[in-house]
C-alpha cells in the first residue's frame, strides 16, 4: 500500500489545516486526493500501514464530500417554462433515491461495484433481481434553470449534504415525461470554500499548501477555533 510522508516542520505548519483543491473531470474525489498527496509528499510503498520513516511524518488528508466523476442534462420536447415549473417541487426538504452508481455501500461493498459485477449470493444480489436503493431525506435550498439550448439545459443547484444531482435530473425529466442524464457537473461552492479558493493541480506543492492553510486560518478564524 502507498503511504505519504512529509517533513516534520512542514507538518507542524499544516497540521489540522484545511484548504480547497479543484477536482478535475474524469477522476474520482479519492483519486484527486491521492494525486494531491503524492504531489506534496514522499510516496513509499509499504506492507505495514503502521510503518514509520525516520525523520518524516505521515501525511493524513481527507475530503469533505464525494463529488461525482462527471449539472447539465439532456431531454427532448420540453420548454424552459416547463422545466422551471417542475423544479418547484424539488425545493425544500425532499426524499430522494440515490443512484446505484455512487459511493454508497451495502454489506461493506460499494453498491456500484456490486452492480457492475452483477453479483453475488453473499450480498443477496442476483442478475434477475435489480438493486433497490432506499429513499433518503435531503435538502435543496434552491434550483433554477440557467441555460436552455435543446436538447441540453443547465441547472444551478444550492443543496445540502447527501444530495445527488443525477437523481434530481432523473426525477425531473421523468416528471416532464421524458428522460435525461448528467453530462457534466461543476461544484462552485462547498462550505465556506468557492472556486477562487481552490488549489489547482499545477499548484500542488507543500509551499502552496502552507500558504493556503495560513490564508484560510486568517479568512475563516471561526473554523480554526474548532480545530
Amino acid at each position: 500500500m502507498l503511504q505519504y510522508f512529509i517533513d516534520p516542520l512542514a507538518y507542524k505548519l499544516v497540521e489540522y489545516g484545511y484548504l480547497a483543491i479543484f477536482k478535475r473531470s474524469n477522476v474520482t474525489s479519492a483519486e484527486e486526493l491521492d494525486l494531491f498527496k503524492a504531489a506534496i509528499s514522499k510516496v513509499i510503498n509499504v506492507k505495514n500501514a503502521n510503518v514509520k520513516v525516520k525523520g518524516m511524518h505521515k501525511l493524513k488528508a481527507g475530503h469533505g464530500g464525494t463529488l461525482d466523476k462527471m449539472a447539465t442534462g439532456v431531454l427532448e420536447h420540453v420548454t424552459k417554462a416547463m422545466i422551471e415549473d417542475k423544479l418547484k417541487r424539488f425545493i425544500g426538504e425532499i426524499f430522494q433515491k440515490p443512484p446505484i452508481y455512487s459511493a454508497l455501500k451495502r454489506g461493506g461493498r460499494r453498491v456500484s461495484d456490486i452492480a457492475r459485477a452483477k453479483e453475488s449470493d453473499q450480498y443477496g444480489f442476483h442478475e434477475d433481481k435489480p438493486i433497490e436503493m432506499e429513499f433518503r431525506p435531503v435538502t435543496c435550498y434552491d434550483v433554477k434553470c440557467v441555460d436552455f439550448k435543446p436538447p441540453y439545459f443547465s441547472l444551478e443547484v444550492t443543496c445540502g449534504k447527501g444530495f445527488y444531482v443525477r437523481s434530481l435530473i432523473n426525477d425531473l425529466t421523468k416528471d416532464l415525461g421524458s428522460c435525461g442524464h448528467v453530462t457534466s457537473l461543476l461544484r462552485t461552492k462547498h462550505g465556506q470554500f468557492t472556486l477562487d479558493d481552490c488549489l489547482h493541480a499545477a499548484d500542488y506543492s507543500m509551499a502552496k499548501v502552507v500558504d493556503a492553510v495560513k490564508h484560510n486560518r486568517r479568512k475563516f478564524p471561526m473554523y480554526s477555533k474548532n480545530l
